[in-house]
């Protein structure tokens, strides 16, 4: 999960060719905003309107899951600033990515923290500090 920076087409087309094997195989759901038409070349692109009222729409879970990251945001963290966004991202990642580790969670998280290393605070807030102007075009909203 990573915020864009600017709502593009040659941004999107950079953004995701870096994130994503794409290929004419491969199908990508959009909601028909036109910024994806840009990739048409590179990947099957399935642009339509969604019928939001509909009952599972093909971009429910997407729906579902950005709703929970928003919901996280104001309920839990009471608001992100855009310097850490980017750890929050990691975060949500983290979250989703391991949601069916069940009864195995803590064994996960030791194998995590014997193979990391301490970081600083000072070296955690430098690199936000860095990363800030590329979050600084995202969006409070």
């Amino acid at each position: 999960m990573l915020p864009v920076a600017v709502d593009s087409t040659n941004n999107i087309v950079r953004f995701i060719s870096k994130k994503a094997i794409l290929s004419k195989e491969r199908i990508l759901n959009t909601d028909g905003k036109t910024t994806f038409l840009g990739l048409t070349d590179k990947i099957t692109l399935k642009s339509e309107k969604i019928l939001y009222d509909e009952e599972n729409h093909r971009l429910y879970w997407l729906n579902v899951l950005i709703g929970d990251i928003k919901n996280n945001i104001i309920g839990i963290y009471h608001g992100v600033t855009k310097r850490d966004l980017p750890l929050f991202l990691n975060e949500q990642e983290w979250r989703f990515n391991h949601r069916y580790t069940g009864k195995n969670f803590m064994n996960k998280i030791q194998k995590y923290v014997l193979k990391s290393h301490p970081c600083p605070k000072k070296a955690i807030i430098t690199v936000l500090n860095l990363s800030e102007p590329y979050y600084a075009h995202v969006s409070d909203g």
